[in-house]
């Protein structure tokens, strides 16, 4: 049987604000890379639009990964 290393995206940590207990989750660094890229392909393409429509995208796209 082979034995694989643990890859646990869990660890532990307080919280900014309280400094209370929580679980921290580490981001997969082949997906981040991924939509970094595709992130980047989008802005290339949104080159010439006003700066109000890229900044209400780049907006949208923020909200989303913070939530």
């Amino acid at each position: 049987m082979k034995s694989r290393r643990p890859t646990h995206p869990h660890f532990c940590t307080r919280s900014r604000k309280y400094g209370s207990f929580v679980i921290g989750r580490k981001t997969i660094k082949k997906r981040m890379r991924a939509t970094l890229r595709a992130i980047k392909m989008e802005l290339r393409k949104r080159l010439h639009e006003p700066i109000a429509k890229t900044g209400a995208w780049v907006h949208s796209v923020l909200k989303g990964h913070l939530n």
